[in-house]
């Protein structure tokens, strides 16, 4: 039998829009200064850290990531560039090469995030307050963490279970969009 594994999955903060920059190359913004930090705090307080965080080479998430980082010293950072604005299939490819990781952790951006974490939830096996959240939107800076019942190279639909899904606005004093 397979051990669990456990995915944490963080939308990079939010991000400014300066227009002379490309997408890829937008800063946060001072509310994603904030909130980054302060999801960093609370998720050092709420789980097991992960063995791995596998972020979008994006700078806002890049910014994301060195401030947890700042919090959580100990992790390990990988960036991989197919995270940046990747579908549920590219998401599902990065997640497939991961091997005996047993807690793994992604900061990528929207709509791939979310199509991931509903995709994964089995709404028989995820919490249904967090699933609610989590389909009503994903917020900048949210966390959601899924229970997965199968190896990395075998996920699929409904292979695991939504056991939270927390929002900057959910730990006090921080706005999201």
């Amino acid at each position: 039998m397979i051990a669990k594994r456990k995915l944490i999955v963080m939308r990079h903060a939010k991000a400014a829009w300066p227009p002379e920059l490309a997408d890829h190359a937008r800063p946060l913004a001072p509310r994603g200064r904030v909130s980054a930090p302060a999801m960093a705090r609370w998720l050092g307080g709420a789980m097991a850290l992960p063995e791995l965080v596998i972020v979008s080479d994006a700078r806002r998430t890049r910014e994301s990531s060195a401030l947890v980082q700042e919090v959580l010293p100990g992790l390990t950072i990988a960036f991989d560039r197919r995270l940046y604005n990747a579908n549920l299939d590219d998401l599902i490819e990065v997640l497939n090469e991961q091997g005996a990781l047993h807690t793994l952790m992604l900061i990528a951006h929207n709509p791939g995030i979310h199509d991931l974490c509903e995709t994964l939830a089995d709404p028989q096996r995820s919490d249904t307050d967090a699933l609610n959240r989590l389909r009503h939107r994903f917020p900048t800076a949210a966390i959601a963490e899924i229970e997965i019942g199968c190896d990395w190279r075998e996920l699929h639909a409904g292979c695991g279970g939504l056991t939270r899904f927390t929002t900057p606005a959910m730990i006090g004093g921080v706005d999201e969009d």
